[in-house]
C-alpha cells in the first residue's frame, strides 16, 4: 500500500562516520546549503537513541536517517520499540557502507538525489521484524541471521572494511577459517532444520553484506519470512557457490535449504553464542526469535 506525502516538517538523524565520513562531509555540504534543517548528530549510539527518544516524544513524525543500515536500524528500533510504527514516515539517504535495503527500495546511491526523493516521495507500508536475542527485544527492517553473516558484519565494522571486496574478503577468510555450529531451527513452531550450518538467515529483503541475494524470492510487504540456511559442509564445496550468492542462484544447490513463514527461530545446540547480525549489526546470542510485523513500517520510498 502507498500514500503520497506532503509534511514538509523534517527531522533529520545523521552518523557523519556512516560511509568512512562520506555521510559528514556529504551533511556539511547540504547545511552550507540550507543550514535551518532539523537535525540530530550521532554522537554515538546511546546518545542518538537518547536524542530519538526525546524528539518521537516530543512529536516528531518524519525522519530521515542519513548514514547507512545501521543508522537505519537505530532509527527502525526507536521508532517501533515506542510502538509508533504506523504514526511515522521515515526514510534513508544511503550513505554508507553495505546499503542493502537502499538497493532493495530502488533508492539512488547518489545522496544528492536520495535527498531529493524525501522531498518528493511516496509512503510506502513494509513489514517489519520483530527480533528476540536470548529474549531482549529489538527490531529488523531487512534481515537477520546467525552465524558465519555475523561474523561478517562484526569483522566489517571492527576493521573498517568497505565496499564489496571487503565483505568478499571478510567472508572468504570466516569461511575457510572456521567450521559449521550445531543448531536447530523452527518455522512456524514447526521442526524444520536440525544440524550443523554456517549460517541461517531470516529475510524480510532479498539483500544482506554488500549485495548478496541470500533470499533472492523475498518480499518486504507480502507479511512473510524468508528462512534460509546453508547447511555444514566443506568450505571447498561452498566456494564455487559464492558467485551465485550475488545473483540469487544458489537455492538449488544441495547446500542450501529454504522455507517460509512468519516466525523462525534459531536455537544454538553448543551450549555457546554465536554471533549474529541484525541489519548489519552485530550481536552475539544463542538464540534468535524472529517474527514479522506486517506493515510496520511507513518508509519513504521513489515515487514510481
Amino acid at each position: 500500500m502507498t500514500t503520497r506525502t506532503a509534511d514538509p516538517s523534517t527531522l533529520y538523524f545523521v552518523n557523519p562516520r556512516a560511509g568512512a565520513g562520506r555521510a559528514g562531509r556529504f551533511w556539511d555540504r547540504c547545511r552550507s546549503m540550507r543550514p535551518t534543517r532539523d537535525t540530530i548528530h550521532a554522537a554515538s549510539a546511546a546518545d542518538s537513541a537518547s536524542q530519538l527518544r526525546a524528539r518521537l516524544d516530543q512529536g516528531a513524525r518524519r525522519i530521515i536517517a542519513v548514514g547507512g543500515d545501521g543508522t537505519f536500524h537505530l532509527l527502525v528500533n526507536e521508532v517501533l520499540g515506542r510502538g509508533l510504527g504506523g504514526q511515522v514516515d521515515i526514510g534513508l539517504v544511503p550513505v554508507g557502507t553495505g546499503s542493502d535495503l537502499a538497493r532493495t527500495l530502488g533508492l539512488p546511491r547518489d545522496p544528492h538525489r536520495a535527498m531529493a526523493l524525501m522531498d518528493n516521495g511516496r509512503v510506502r507500508l513494509l513489514d517489519a521484524l520483530r527480533v528476540a536475542l536470548d529474549g531482549q527485544i529489538c527490531y529488523a527492517a531487512n534481515i537477520g541471521s546467525m552465524g558465519l553473516s555475523g561474523e561478517v558484519a562484526r569483522d566489517v565494522n571492527r576493521h573498517r572494511r568497505h565496499g564489496r571486496l571487503g565483505y568478499l574478503v571478510a567472508a572468504l577468510r570466516h569461511l575457510l577459517g572456521n567450521s559449521p555450529r550445531q543448531c536447530c531451527v523452527t518455522v512456524d513452531d514447526r521442526p524444520w532444520f536440525k544440524g550443523p550450518a554456517w549460517l541461517v538467515a531470516v529475510a524480510n529483503g532479498p539483500r544482506f553484506a554488500r549485495g548478496m541475494r541470500i533470499a533472492p524470492h523475498a518480499r518486504m510487504d507480502d507479511g512473510l519470512l524468508d528462512c534460509v540456511a546453508v547447511t555444514g559442509t566443506s568450505p571447498w564445496r561452498l566456494l564455487p557457490w559464492v558467485p551465485a550468492l550475488y545473483l540469487g542462484r544458489h537455492l538449488h544447490s544441495p547446500c542450501i535449504s529454504s522455507a517460509r513463514g512468519a516466525a523462525v527461530r534459531i536455537v544454538t545446540t553448543d551450549g555457546t553464542p554465536w554471533v549474529a547480525e541484525l541489519d548489519g549489526e552485530p550481536y552475539a546470542a544463542r538464540e534468535l526469535h524472529a517474527t514479522v510485523l506486517p506493515g510496520a513500517l511507513r518508509m519513504l520510498v521513489p515515487p514510481h
